[in-house]
């Protein structure tokens, strides 16, 4: 053994994204934008208050309610943040079928030398972000079967790969 004791990670659902946002919220309302690591204790829990109740458009009064993540939550959050922004993968690697299932292409051999120094060359292996906010005009060149993943050339800052 490695001396360590290696847990499952709990699932990054909407409930959890939610709860993330509204400590996140709070801690932007102090004036705060980052709590440190709390040393690996996954029995820590961050207390924080978040408003509940109508709208203010409605004319009631928000009444705070007292949530709390704990480090946990925190940590599958922040690894799912991680995977999402940098799991790449060659074009072409995988395609997208008529039925709309993303599978391995068995057909795929590699990119060439100059390919592979272009940034064009791959792609987020997630949901596309941005690809829906491309003009009609520059979605029509894209093969719709291997280029229907987000390209890191359009990631934000320009050269962060």
């Amino acid at each position: 053994m490695d001396g360590v004791t290696w847990t499952q990670l709990p699932p990054v659902d909407d409930i959890l994204t939610k709860k993330f946002d509204e400590w996140q919220r709070s801690l932007f309302e102090k004036g705060q934008s980052f709590t440190p690591l709390r040393g690996g204790n996954a029995d820590h829990k961050y207390q924080f208050m978040t408003k509940t109740g109508p709208p203010a458009t409605e004319g009631g009064d928000p009444t705070d309610e007292q949530k709390e993540l704990t480090e946990e939550e925190r940590l599958a959050w922040m690894v799912h943040e991680v995977d999402t922004a940098c799991s790449v993968v060659p074009a072409g690697a995988y395609v997208l079928l008529s039925t709309q299932q993303v599978v391995a292409n068995d057909f795929y051999k590699g990119l060439s030398i100059s390919e592979s120094l272009m940034l064009d060359s791959y792609l987020h292996l997630r949901k596309p972000v941005r690809l829906e906010s491309k003009p009609v005009s520059e979605r029509a060149g894209l093969a719709k079967s291997t280029r229907f993943l987000d390209s890191v050339a359009d990631d934000l800052p320009k050269g962060s790969w």
